[in-house]
């Protein structure tokens, strides 16, 4: 009897705070998996080495998945949901695994498989709703809806948030409400109903206000400032763009400010403000580039963090398992035989242990190398860009101040100084936008149109425009030099042979296709009876080799039109 009560006591003493610590641990986990991930990492694999109950196990590789997710690494993510899912259910865990589904929902609805994503939600659905679980089938329905928004379909998209919205109002769920109706606020917007989309953006902000929420309030702010760039009444949007951006300076959020910059640079534009439109793309620019330059030395910080912790914890390992051996060795050493086989056993778990740090070491190195690489080239691209602009920049323009202080009438008349000074000022222009291309290895194609409208600014004859699609088109400065040589070749034909008074230079994006298109009203020609000169064939050439295709159509007396098509992903 006595025996028994000891082992109540035991048990009340040990076990229970035991578990209680072990929960506060899952929960500091989770809390630090979207921003921690180094030590998320760290800690999931050391309780999984503690042998953890099957329940516990999917817990953590959910948590190790969402870690992984908010990392970029998607494919090692949707990994760790797969084993987290299959754990938990065949342990009937429903409830753990519906969580889990969620977030393999939201990695599914990020790398665009949507038909994936449908099926994920559609059985959390039915999981949540048969275990009565109300606040998360609310979730399942934003997360749902999110998923229907991002493929168009808003019509599906309000369905789902509109009951979202009656769950959380039942449940009193104030920041729940808040999200329903920014979320509903966007799929009205998307249906055109602006004035629906207004009332519900405008709720929402009032409710992340109430909540004392700076960080919804500058979100919401933002999305309260497309609506009514939608709606043309740009100075309320301006207004709503400028408490955005002093949020986001406040929280030093300089993700969400360059996105207001692109807002702002858009607004102006729509409102005819085009050299300010221009100035807010350079200060965007300036600012990715800094968040760029951030997330390296960040990611090379990281990178050493994880080599060193990887190195100290094969120390501790060993540690242990040297300690372990010599306590089994003073307790067992009548018993040889089981003795034998537990140090056997010890040390094969530890080379297998030293294996898999040899290995994440070596991966690490990689990642290392591969870092310092990529900065290299950046290196060697900024030096390059600054030898052209210093050195041969300061010589061609030495050239050109010398050819402007001939004090000769005499020279000032001869034809060929006016020559070398024209061709003077043409190689700087082309040796700037050499150096502007090389100070950019990636570029939007709306960047590449403004520059070239920048380039042509001296002919009124020309005319430059590009939809806002041509903002999420990222190209590399090998194509974007290719494209300017083809329309600069267009553009030149047509005024030096056609005569044309009139060129207009048209930039689209269709969702899968570059499309530009050089229009000018000159004199035109038969293309059955001009051969083909060695400029058209360039063009052609450089076409070819983007990938793309090439149309000229002509017709004497009625102008010339070039159509480019090229293959392009949207980059937004």
């Amino acid at each position: 009897m006595k025996r028994f009560l000891f082992i109540i006591i035991w048990f009340l003493g040990n076990v229970v705070p035991a578990c209680a610590q072990k929960a506060d641990l899952f929960r500091y986990i989770d809390s630090i998996s979207t921003k921690d991930y180094n030590r998320t990492f760290a800690l999931c694999d050391s309780l999984l080495k503690e042998k953890p109950t099957p329940r516990e196990e999917g817990i953590l590789h959910r948590i190790w998945g969402r870690a992984l997710y908010f990392n970029g690494q998607y494919d090692k993510a949707a990994q760790q949901f797969a084993v987290s899912i299959n754990g938990l259910q065949s342990i009937n865990q429903e409830q753990e695994m519906g969580l889990t589904l969620l977030e393999q929902g939201k990695l599914f609805r990020k790398i665009k498989m949507f038909e994936e994503a449908h099926n994920v939600y559609r059985r959390a659905e039915r999981l949540f709703s048969r275990l009565g679980d109300s606040l998360n089938l609310a979730s399942v329905w934003n997360e749902w809806g999110s998923a229907y928004e991002m493929q168009h379909d808003y019509p599906q998209a309000r369905r789902l948030f509109q009951k979202s919205l009656q769950t959380k109002e039942s449940l009193n769920d104030s920041v729940g409400i808040a999200y329903a109706h920014s979320f509903l606020s966007s799929s009205e917007l998307g249906l055109r109903n602006y004035e629906a989309a207004t009332s519900h953006g405008l709720y929402a902000l009032h409710i992340f206000e109430k909540l004392g929420d700076p960080f919804s309030v500058a979100i919401q702010s933002a999305d309260l400032a497309t609506l009514f760039q939608k709606k043309k009444e740009y100075p309320a949007a301006l207004l709503y763009l400028r408490r955005s951006d002093s949020l986001a300076r406040l929280w030093d959020y300089k993700e969400l400010r360059a996105e207001n910059y692109l807002r702002r640079a858009a607004l102006y534009r729509q409102m005819g403000y085009c050299d300010s439109a221009f100035a807010l793309r350079e200060q965007y620019a300036l600012l990715r580039d800094s968040i760029f330059t951030e997330n390296s030395q960040k990611i090379t910080a990281e990178l050493n963090a994880r080599y060193a912790l990887a190195e100290k914890d094969a120390a501790l390992l060993k540690q242990e398992k040297e300690k372990e051996r010599s306590t089994f060795a003073a307790l067992f050493t009548g018993l040889l035989l089981l003795s034998l086989g537990i140090v056997s056993f010890f040390v094969i778990r530890n080379q297998r242990l030293r294996n898999r740090a040899l290995v994440r070491e070596h991966f690490f190195k990689e990642e290392l190398a591969q870092k310092e690489s990529e900065k290299r080239l950046a290196e060697q691209r900024n030096h390059i860009s600054r030898e052209l602009h210093d050195n041969i920049g300061a010589y061609l323009t030495f050239i050109s101040s010398s050819i402007d202080r001939i004090e000769s009438p005499r020279l000032r008349a001869n034809e060929k100084i006016r020559t070398v000074k024209e061709l003077t000022q043409e190689t700087i222009t082309e040796l700037r936008k050499t150096v502007w291309l090389l100070n950019k290895p990636a570029l939007s194609a709306f960047d590449w149109q403004l520059k070239l409208r920048e380039y042509y600014r001296r002919f009124p004859e020309v005319a430059i425009s590009a939809t806002p699609a041509t903002e999420g088109v990222q190209m590399t400065s090998g194509q974007a030099t290719h494209l300017f040589r083809i329309v600069q070749e267009a553009i030149n034909n047509a005024l030096k042979y056609a005569g044309a008074s009139a060129i207009e230079v048209s930039v689209d994006f269709d969702g899968q296709h570059l499309l530009i298109a050089v229009r000018d009203n000159g004199r035109g020609f038969d293309p059955k009876e001009v051969s083909q000169g060695f400029g058209m064939t360039t063009m052609r050439q450089r076409t070819e080799t983007l990938g793309g295709v090439f149309e000229l159509k002509s017709t004497p007396g009625a102008g010339t039109l070039m159509r480019l098509e090229l293959p392009f992903a949207d980059g937004a």
